[in-house]
């Protein structure tokens, strides 16, 4: 079987940072819906009956800021349990073959068919390639094989649920 790409990421913590922002844009909708129903939402009505402006607009802001930031609530619980399974600073070693792609993280090893991948998020360092709501973080600068150009070319062909943008 013949190596197609290989990538070598370094899973620090400014790499799993970078992957908790962007999946949760996508996936953590329940924050965001509980930030305005929850909070914003009740403000506007409450600043409307005119004698709870100070409580209106500090509730308010914390709508805004749980709406664009709520994933700060879950990255050190996040980094936590990921170190705590995989070692400090792992490094994730991924290998694309024809049919399925070889993923081994620390101690852990998976081999993913490409019919599993179902979105590919791209960040300014990273490549997110998701199965289902589990992500694999690839930086563009950690090919061994390969370039980030030929990855993206690759996987959105060979990858028939992604979805497209």
């Amino acid at each position: 079987m013949s190596v197609l790409l290989e990538n070598k990421t370094v899973i620090k913590e400014d790499v799993l940072t970078e992957f908790i922002q962007e999946t949760f844009k996508i996936y953590e909708k329940k924050i965001r819906i509980i930030a305005i129903g929850g909070i914003a939402l009740p403000s506007i009505i409450l600043a409307s009956m005119g004698d709870f402006l100070p409580f209106t607009i500090l509730t308010a802001i914390f709508g805004v800021f749980l709406f664009f930031k709520g994933h700060l609530f879950k990255k050190n619980k996040i980094i936590k349990n990921f170190y705590g399974l995989h070692g400090d600073s792992p490094q994730a070693t991924y290998t694309f073959y024809e049919d399925k792609l070889k993923s081994t993280v620390g101690q852990s090893n998976l081999s993913i068919n490409y019919e599993q991948i179902t979105n590919l998020l791209e960040t300014k360092n990273l490549y997110i390639v998701m199965i289902e709501r589990q992500g694999l973080m690839i930086k563009k600068d950690g090919f061994t094989v390969g370039n980030e150009h030929e990855f993206k070319s690759f996987l959105i062909d060979k990858c028939p649920n992604i979805r497209k943008k």
